[in-house]
């Protein structure tokens, strides 16, 4: 009989361990069925021990202790990828179990069983050279042709490759390009596969004794080799490597982990990479792969379009698409040519305003602003709340003063399409947004009709941005302006970004439409001016003290103003006192009828994790919310 030590792999428990007893013959690392709140959940066996060893304890064990009847593998994962997620668990202050939940995918749990002997045929583990992170900021085809000459080199020296990207069909892409040529000795691993296709791939992975390329999203990294010579991180300066539940883990930061853990190389690559990889390059803490594109200079190819100035000259009508846009368009048009308008924001318009009391509209159930859309007619149209998806009637007063005036505010990409389709044929506009193409299915569907067309003109939104693999002759930015309106700290890093991504879509112009010209940012993006953008960005972040300079803590609770006040006034003043808790109302509450009030810490980023701190936030109730270094803290 023993008595084990085991890691729950679930959301929502907040015990590193629990304690359970079997007959079965467990060691470290097994892989078990285990009961929690009468749900069954794998569970890691941290600790293995014979009663015998433990008579003089055996009085004190918990009483009603459960027991282990059912292996679901005796060795399942490496021994370095419990450690870097156990690791990755004190930095995001939460248990081991909710970290190899939110990374490992669910049908693997589900399945593990099915996988025959899996772990048992294993592969040779490789010697690597010394750890070092490396980077590489240039345009995606560059970036490639370094990646495949990556994989050539740790193939010759029998080591595996894995290349995670933040979205599926981003992977998708990857994959069809760095495998060609080795498709033998090529995995795409994606929780979006089939059970039964993602248990081959999984089995076989695993097992191939010839050295493997890996491209998928993060669950790619669980996968159990011993010869992983690097590991790439693409796109990443994509917010889409943060997990969007509990723990609110960032797939990068446990990579990183990963990768010094077990002495792999690791690879950060992007058009423009974010704020805080271009600092620790700079601090030498990163080293480049090839000298970092720092572009000054003027891109003739980019031109920054005043419509302020455009529309003064003509009818005073405000517009939606100017006059540069619409000259590409017929261009096109002409030539036959195919070329991207961007939006940013869905629906008709992207909020509504009481011209009286010059409130916004707001959601009934969530309070976030609501975009209005336009139905067969006036009858039918209606506000959309992007946030929660619920939908009303449009025909209403303002609930705020009862004014009959509610106007349509901002561009929304159906509105673009209606004065698009006024100098237009229809049939040569085709939209891509959440709302039109809800599966990725649906958007290639339109894509592909898009590009066989005879010439055409693509309005779409991110969602594009993903499906999209040839350039186009050229693209346009339509509104930026509406992501000036967000407090957000990252925002002008979101807009260089945007630029960026947009102009690395074509070798033909590249439009930015603005009514706010003397947004210094705007100019830095059209000139490509990357150094300049930096060291403004880098010098306003160490004034107000943000990251990188430090790790942000963010502690969130919604609920009743009075009972939130004090829980949070409780938190700052005894809970946490010795520490500068900052205490903001929430830019979006959570749901309707509720208040939300956000406190956030700065810790040194050297100085993080500190137990002592660390310990607090892990024991505080789960009502409240804990992210380390949040995308926003809006």
């Amino acid at each position: 009989m023993k008595i084990i030590q085991v890691i729950p792999i679930g959301r929502g428990i907040s015990k590193e361990v629990l304690s359970y007893f079997t007959a079965l013959p467990v060691k470290e690392g097994a892989l078990v069925e285990i009961s929690v709140r009468a749900r069954k959940i794998p569970g890691l066996v941290a600790e293995a021990q014979n009663i015998g060893i433990m008579k003089s304890e055996i009085k004190s064990l918990p009483f009603g202790m459960r027991k282990v009847e059912r292996v679901l593998s005796p060795s399942f994962f490496s021994e370095k990828y419990l450690r870097s997620a156990k690791v990755c668990a004190q930095y995001y202050a939460t248990t081991t179990g909710s970290v190899l939940s939110a990374l490992i995918p669910k049908v693997l749990l589900e399945s593990i069983g099915e996988i025959e002997k899996l772990g048992e045929k294993q592969i040779e583990e490789k010697s690597r050279g010394n750890v070092r992170t490396s980077v590489i900021q240039t345009g995606r085809e560059e970036r490639l042709l370094q990646y495949r000459s990556i994989i050539r080199e740790e193939f010759a020296k029998s080591r595996s490759v894995y290349c995670c990207l933040p979205t599926i069909e981003e992977a998708k892409t990857y994959f069809k390009n760095l495998s060609r040529g080795i498709e033998m000795h090529s995995f795409f691993v994606s929780g979006s596969l089939s059970k039964k296709e993602f248990l081959r791939v999984w089995k076989e992975a695993a097992e191939t004794p010839h050295p493997i390329l890996v491209v998928g999203t993060g669950a790619c990294l669980s996968l159990r080799r011993f010869d992983i010579g690097t590991i790439i991180i693409d796109e990443e300066s994509s917010g889409t490597f943060k997990t969007q539940r509990r723990p609110y883990l960032d797939i990068r930061v446990f990579a990183e982990m990963y990768a010094k853990i077990l002495g792999a190389r690791l690879v950060l690559g992007d058009t423009l990479l974010r704020i805080e990889t271009l600092w620790k390059k700079e601090k030498g803490e990163y080293t480049a792969i090839q000298p970092i594109q720092w572009k000054s200079g003027k891109d003739e190819r980019t031109l920054l379009v005043n419509m302020k100035l455009e529309e003064s000259k003509g009818d005073k009508k405000f517009h939606t698409v100017g006059d540069a846009v619409f000259g590409m368009i017929e261009n096109a048009k002409t030539y036959k040519k195919h070329i991207f308008l961007y939006s940013t924001k869905k629906g008709y318009a992207s909020s509504i305003i009481c011209r009286d009391c010059r409130n916004f509209a707001l959601c009934l159930t969530c309070h976030a602003p609501i975009a209005f859309y336009k139905g067969k007619d006036e009858k039918t149209n209606f506000f959309l709340c992007h946030r929660c998806k619920r939908t009303r009637p449009a025909d209403e007063l303002c609930l705020t003063c009862g004014s009959w005036r509610l106007d349509p505010s901002g561009i929304g990409i159906d509105r673009i399409e209606e004065e698009l389709a006024e100098k237009i044929p229809k049939e040569s506009i085709f939209v891509i947004d959440k709302e039109k193409a809800k599966t990725s299915v649906q958007v290639k569907k339109i894509l592909s009709r898009f590009l066989h067309s005879e010439w055409g003109v693509l309005l779409g939104t991110e969602a594009v941005f993903s499906a999209l693999e040839d350039k186009l002759d050229g693209v346009a930015i339509l509104s930026p302006d509406s992501l000036f309106a967000l407090p957000n700290f990252r925002i002008n890093e979101k807009i260089m970004h945007l630029v960026s991504k947009m102009r690395s879509l074509t070798d033909g112009q590249c439009i930015i439409q603005t009514r706010n010209p003397e947004e210094k940012i705007l100019s830095l993006a059209q000139e490509g001016n990357v150094l300049d953008f930096y060291q403004s960005e880098i010098t306003e972040r160490e004034q107000f003290n943000y990251p990188p300079f430090s790790v942000l803590i963010e502690i969130s609770l919604s609920g009743g103003k009075g009972q939130v006040e004090a829980e949070m006034k409780k938190i700052k003043e005894i809970y946490l006192k010795g520490y500068e808790l900052e205490v903001f109302p929430a830019f979006i509450p959570e749901a309707r009828g509720t208040y939300t009030l956000k406190g956030i810490l700065k810790i040194p980023h050297n100085e993080w994790p500190q137990e002592d701190l660390k310990q607090k936030l892990s024991r505080l109730p789960a009502y409240f919310s804990v992210k380390i270094n949040p995308e926003s803290i809006l």
